[in-house]
């Protein structure tokens, strides 16, 4: 149980803090009731729950909500806590598909506290080896909900606290083998995750056929002629397959989950800096030569290319001899000088993005760009 002595932070600040033994939502940190009111948390007998969403948004609302660079979110959100997320556990995998298809599986504080609800199951669960996290319908992730960064208010919370805090503490920690399926396009804190999977599969679209080869030969040639690349290839039926995109300097925010340290470590420093800095999007054969990308699978569907990921761990990890105990083996003695390393840098990070949140910086910067002329500004 937490002790009695009354909460000073936030300033001022005298609610006695909750009794909080779940640390999957708060990350094992003492809060105070306030605290937890902040960051989209109800204090429950001992325990700490999400609140429940007292609104929807409107179907014309989701429709335009959707995804960037950054990667925190404070509240429930839209949609379901629960259903935002979901589970299956098969054969020693558990997987975790995100599942907010109206925002492109954008992370709210909802989406956050559920992910680390579902991998403190997974690590309680005696059966399960390793788990994966994918996207639903063609997106891995769009990032953090712009709207609910719009909406909600300077929080006196550290961000550190907050559900992106509690989220990124809890993927730092996992014991287990954790590996990244991206079936799709993936943006800010779906990109910034990948460094610290143990496995990281990228969807690389579908088979290369004779039929589609002359399809991507038409594309190569109105390339040449100064069209778009990406345009012709989805009006020529080629799939894109994953991409890799951290839009985070012109959104006025900080690399963040580590990225600042992660990126220049994988990439080099020149690589990072052009995803980090310029918005570089990287291909799933591109994320693969620069490290953040372990293997790319080709497969005719999304389906099939998570079938193939399940496989291939089941296979190779699951089914070994001893592979209970290899698998926590491993992962200690590969995260022993890591994981307290992150750690600091996650929370210097964090740190600086509640700077940029307090001078309202970001929110300054999405109003900018929804105001761009469409002609002359980037989809986010």
């Amino acid at each position: 149980m937490v002790p009695a002595e009354r909460c000073l932070s936030p300033p001022r600040c005298m609610s006695p803090p909750a009794s909080v033994q779940c640390r999957i939502a708060s990350g094992g940190r003492i809060l105070c009731e306030c605290q937890c009111s902040a960051a989209g948390l109800k204090v429950n007998e001992s325990t700490v729950e999400l609140i429940s969403p007292t609104r929807r948004d409107s179907p014309a609302e989701e429709r335009e909500a959707g995804g960037h660079g950054g990667g925190w979110g404070r509240g429930g959100g839209g949609e379901d806590g629960v259903s935002c997320v979901l589970y299956q556990e098969e054969e020693g995998i558990a997987t975790l598909t995100l599942n907010r298809p109206k925002s492109k599986h954008a992370f709210n504080g909802a989406l956050y506290l559920r992910v680390v609800q579902l991998l403190e199951t997974a690590e309680r669960s005696e059966s399960v080896l390793a788990v994966v996290i994918t996207g639903s319908g063609g997106y891995f992730t769009s990032g953090a909900d712009i709207k609910e960064l719009q909406r909600q208010s300077i929080s006196p919370v550290p961000m550190i606290q907050q559900p992106f805090g509690v989220f990124g503490s809890a993927v730092l920690r996992f014991p287990k083998l954790l590996v990244a399926a991206v079936n799709g396009p993936a943006v800010g804190v779906g990109v910034t995750l990948l460094p610290h999977c143990d496995l990281v599969y990228a969807y690389g679209g579908p088979p290369r056929t004779t039929s589609n080869a002359s399809r991507e030969g038409d594309v190569g040639g109105r390339r040449r002629h100064g069209i778009p690349a990406a345009r012709e290839e989805r009006a020529a039926g080629v799939k894109e397959g994953a991409t890799l995109w951290t839009p985070f300097f012109r959104l006025a925010i900080v690399p963040e989950f580590c990225s600042s340290l992660t990126f220049p470590e994988t990439l080099g420093l020149a690589r990072a800096n052009d995803m980090l800095i310029m918005g570089r999007k990287l291909s799933a054969q591109e994320a693969l030569s620069s490290g953040l990308v372990s293997t790319v699978v080709t497969a005719d569907t999304e389906k099939d290319f998570l079938m193939q990921v399940k496989h291939s761990v089941r296979q190779k990890v699951v089914e070994t001899c001893f592979a209970t105990e290899s698998v926590r083996t491993f992962k200690r003695m590969v995260w022993r000088d890591r994981r307290p390393r992150m750690l600091r840098v996650f929370a210097e990070e964090c740190g600086e993005l509640d700077k940029r949140m307090q001078a309202g910086h970001p929110k300054a910067a999405l109003k900018h760009l929804t105001k761009d002329p469409p002609a002359r500004r980037s989809k986010l």
